[in-house]
Formats: structure tokens, C-alpha cells, sequence
């Protein structure tokens, strides 16, 4: 076996060498688990799962459709790594609000390391799946009257629950005897 000797000098330049190289240099990074998630709007609490390969911190940073403590409740915190803790779970609790809305999302997202990279995943979506009926639309009544001349005649259409999206209906007027456009009667 061969034993290499290195003089203080040497020693001095490798030293140098490695104080310029960027922190994380060594392979300590940082990732989410996976790059994205679609929970049911009832699924109640969602893992995350951030790994890293070194001892680093990191924050979560937060964005996308979904509104903060309505769709889901989450507590940002500084991730530290190292001293035997590889991985960490952040947990998100999805509310089931029973609006019949669009799937909406939450991107998490890495930032502000120290020590360490940020690979990817780099950002982690979740899309919370909407599990809620579209709501129902029907005339209050089935059938109405009035009396000829200037009466006017209201037509009531009711909605069984309220919609987080904006709810139209198509109708069409057939049947009877009355003549509509202005003949015996005029849609407003």
C-alpha cells in the first residue's frame, strides 16, 4: 500500500478550493417525494412527504386556486434535516365543504434552503377532487296563470343547493294554446 503525503500548502488549496464551491456541493439535497397528489375533497388529512440527502432547512411556500383555511387548513414551518431525519411528512387537512365546485389546487413549493440544493420535484400539486353533486334546477311549480291584459306572470326556477360555479339554465316554451311574441304573451 502506497501512503500519500501532502504538504501544508496543498492542503491549503484544496481547502480554499472547496470553501468556493457552492453550499450542497456534496450532494446534500432536498425534494419533495412525489410531484403531485389528487385527494378526494373527503380525504381529510394528506401526507407530503420532502426528503433531503444532507442536514439542510427549508421552507414551503404556498400558492395555486385553492383558498387557505376555506379548502384546506395547512401550518407552514421551517423543515430541518440531519441528525438521523431523512424525511419529513407535512400534513394538509382538505375541508369538505359540499359546494359543487371545479378540482382546485395547492402548489407547495421549496424555498429559501440553506446548506443544501433543491432538486426536483421542486414543487408538489395538489389537486383536491371535488366530490360534490352538481345541483339540481326546476320550476318552483308546475304550471301557471294569469289574466289577460297587463298582468304579468312570474315563473319561479329554483336551485336544491348552492353551486361555487356560476349555474345557468336553457328553457324553452312549447305547448298550449296562448301565441307567444307579443301575440298573447312575451318573454322577458
Amino acid at each position: 500500500m502506497t501512503r500519500t503525503t501532502f504538504t501544508s500548502a496543498t492542503v491549503a488549496r484544496w481547502a480554499l478550493l472547496l470553501a468556493l464551491l457552492p453550499a450542497g456541493a456534496w450532494g446534500q439535497d432536498v425534494k419533495f417525494l412525489a410531484a403531485d397528489s389528487n385527494p378526494a375533497e373527503n380525504a381529510g388529512a394528506v401526507l407530503i412527504g420532502v426528503t433531503s440527502t444532507g442536514m439542510l432547512s427549508v421552507e414551503i411556500a404556498i400558492a395555486g386556486s385553492a383558498t387557505l383555511a376555506t379548502d384546506y387548513s395547512f401550518s407552514p414551518a421551517l423543515l430541518s434535516f440531519g441528525g438521523g431525519i431523512s424525511t419529513w411528512y407535512i400534513t394538509v387537512l382538505i375541508v369538505d365543504d359540499g359546494l359543487y365546485e371545479a378540482n382546485e389546487t395547492i402548489s407547495f413549493i421549496l424555498a429559501n434552503q440553506s446548506n443544501g440544493n433543491i432538486v426536483s420535484p421542486s414543487t408538489h400539486v395538489l389537486t383536491i377532487a371535488d366530490n360534490d353533486a352538481a345541483p339540481n334546477i326546476k320550476f318552483s311549480t308546475s304550471s301557471s296563470s294569469g289574466s289577460e291584459g297587463t298582468t304579468t306572470a312570474n315563473v319561479e326556477v329554483s336551485i336544491n343547493t348552492p353551486s361555487g360555479l356560476n349555474t345557468s339554465v336553457d328553457y324553452t316554451v312549447s305547448g298550449g294554446t296562448a301565441t307567444g311574441g307579443g301575440t298573447d304573451f312575451s318573454l322577458a
